[in-house]
């Protein structure tokens, strides 16, 4: 399983930024499925981040 945007941020100590980051990373999801379902990628959000997903995960050798 790759973990997209991993973060260090506790629930109790920090709400505000862990619910900022986990929701940047739902919506990230989101916009990835779309992608992957053959939207157009001009029309998705976020699409500088969109982007670096897209070529992390096409890129990535996965070495046994």
């Amino acid at each position: 399983m790759i973990k997209i945007y991993p973060h260090n941020y506790n629930k109790v100590d920090n709400p505000k930024e862990y619910n900022n980051v986990s929701k940047n990373k739902s919506n990230l999801k989101t916009q990835y499925k779309k992608y992957l379902d053959g939207e157009d990628l001009s029309k998705l959000k976020n699409i500088p981040a969109l982007k670096m997903i897209i070529y992390i995960i096409e890129n990535v050798n996965i070495e046994n």
